[in-house]
């Protein structure tokens, strides 16, 4: 009987450090995908008011996909705005880009591409990433 109490408090124990680990991996990253370039603004709006909210909110990976991509390589000013922001990084998914015929030597200096933005906030995820999806 004392054996399975010691087993059960040690399991016990190791789940709490490792949600506690899971916790502050964290450390306010967020990842989102949009397809729709407007949603920049509302993301941009978050980061800006996160703090007042009591929100740990460090950086805001955004890729862009399908539609999005197009306005990246026409430098919107809702994108320069964005890319104004140093908590805010956008990327461009490299399949959207080559569906929708952009050139990725369009895009502004500083916008990485990914080989799949539906591949990329999983892999992001699960190193410490929360995805918010829109």
């Amino acid at each position: 009987m004392t054996r399975r109490v010691s087993l059960i408090t040690g399991l016990l124990l190791i789940m709490s450090v490792l949600f506690v680990n899971a916790q502050a991996k964290n450390e306010g990253k967020y990842v989102f995908v949009i397809s729709k370039v407007n949603y920049l603004k509302a993301i941009e709006d978050a980061v800006l008011q996160s703090s007042s909210e009591g929100l740990e909110l460090s950086e805001a990976r955004v890729i862009l996909c399908g539609e999005s991509v197009k306005a990246l390589a026409e430098e919107k000013p809702i994108v320069k705005k964005a890319l104004q922001n140093p908590k805010i990084k956008l990327y461009a998914c490299g399949m959207s880009l080559e569906q929708m015929h952009v050139d990725v030597n369009t895009l502004p200096k500083g916008v990485p591409t990914v080989k799949n933005g539906i591949l990329e906030p999983l892999k992001l995820e699960r190193d410490g990433f929360k995805k918010v999806d829109l």
